[in-house]
């Protein structure tokens, strides 16, 4: 007989101590081997959601999961070792097989000026909130049943070395692993086939940064493989392809009083400098800017402008024969470069009450070209110190021809419980 994973993953939330249970403290955040300088920390989830961002998961997903990360460091902190990653499974409902997945796994060596880590690690550029042009240097899961975007992140292998000197920062990162994005693809999409690169050892990228108390700005480079594919026609039919991708980038951030303020832009050069190929991302330009406050001690408010520009547009009616237009205008939703100049706005409202046990949060990203959104509000409660519960929405709204439009079967609503440990 087949013991599901989901039923072990289940255990530790059946195994919960009822809050005020005589004699049953909350277990604590980490288990520390103190002599030798270690810690673990992790979680066990389990969540519905209403609309399954695989199809293959069925109508809905029953999500059940364990999140662990740990570490020890050496020699006064200057050896670490570092992993994170989860183990899941999604076939109470459909048919998706249990998978894991390592986030993150490195060493790290470092001094007072110098830092060398090698291994697989989660490299997050960007300043702004949410949307970050220059971030092109992690895996995204987005078929991830998972309420939080940071934990659809994950690390690719990677050398990345650091000098510090003061406020600045000198990075370099060598990628000799490639790991496209997980994309949501509806049923009604054909078959296709996957070509990745086959010189990922070629990627690498650099950034200098500095940093102060109120103020802090970087510039930086990527010269390596878009994480998100290109569509064509091949010999075998449809074929997703990587293409080559450098983009410049440059980011700041600085605090007046209760005000922040953020900047981030991107040039993203893609192979298609001029535009001829409709089934190739065209360069773009990327900018993102606005600010935050906090009222009172618990409510604050994020607003930002996003602006898209990109170079030597051609409409896919322009270019492509009647008999792939279908999937050169796919494409171009695809990429979000459906219009040559897009306008958008982003905000994240959140409040929290009951000594912050309770959170409601309010965020959403808005093209102004043809009114098309994503909105998730969310609402969280800590129980206790181990056990939170959250429930929210993510819905995706606008005209069958715009980038959120076309994403509308994915709207869907979920409710998550949580295990700290």
């Amino acid at each position: 007989m087949r013991c599901p994973l989901t039923l072990f993953l289940l255990i530790p939330l059946l195994l919960m101590p009822v809050p005020g249970s005589p004699g049953i403290g909350p277990p604590s955040p980490a288990i520390a081997w103190a002599e030798e300088g270690g810690w673990v920390t992790g979680s066990a989830r389990t969540s519905w959601w209403g609309e399954a961002k695989n199809p293959d998961a069925g109508p809905g997903a029953l999500s059940a999961s364990l999140w662990a990360k740990g570490g020890a460091s050496a020699f006064g902190g200057k050896a670490a070792v570092h992993g994170e990653g989860w183990l899941r499974d999604d076939s109470l409902v459909g048919h998706l097989p249990a998978r894991g997945e390592v986030r993150e796994g490195y060493l790290d060596l470092a001094t007072e000026n110098y830092d060398l880590r090698a291994g697989r690690q989660i490299i997050a550029w960007g300043r702004t909130d949410a949307v970050n042009p220059t971030d092109n240097l992690v895996m995204r899961d987005y078929t991830l049943h998972a309420p939080e975007d940071a934990d659809q992140k994950s690390g690719v292998a990677a050398l990345k070395g650091a000098y510090s000197s003061g406020e600045l920062r000198v990075i370099a990162v060598w990628l000799p692993e490639f790991r496209p994005n997980r994309l949501p693809f509806s049923k009604e999409v054909p078959p296709m086939t996957e070509v990745k690169p086959d010189n990922v050892s070629s990627q690498w990228a650099a950034k200098l940064e500095y940093a102060a108390a109120d103020i802090d700005w970087s510039v930086s480079y990527f010269d390596g493989f878009d994480h998100n594919p290109d569509f064509g026609i091949g010999a075998a039919g449809i074929i997703m392809r990587y293409g080559r991708l450098k983009v410049y980038g440059a980011d700041g951030a600085f605090t007046y009083g209760r005000y922040g303020f953020r900047a981030e832009a991107a040039y993203l050069a893609s192979e298609d400098a001029d535009g001829k190929d409709p089934f190739t991302k065209n360069p773009v330009i990327f900018i993102v800017m606005g600010g935050d406050r906090t009222f009172g001690e618990n409510l604050n408010i994020n607003v930002q402008y996003l602006f898209r520009q990109v170079i030597n547009y051609r409409a896919p009616g322009s270019q492509a024969p009647p008999a792939t237009l279908p999937l050169a205008e796919a494409a171009a939703f695809a990429f979000n470069q459906y219009d040559e100049t897009q306008h958008g706005l982003t905000f994240r409202i959140s409040r929290k009450w009951l000594n912050d046990t309770l959170e409601a949060e309010a965020a959403g990203l808005v093209w102004l070209q043809h009114g098309d959104s994503l909105i998730r509000p969310k609402v969280s409660y800590a129980v206790n110190d181990a056990v939170s519960l959250s429930m929210g929405v993510e819905s995706y709204q606008g005209p069958r021809d715009s980038f959120f439009g076309r994403l509308t079967d994915f709207t869907t609503y979920f409710i998550e419980s949580r295990w700290n440990f």
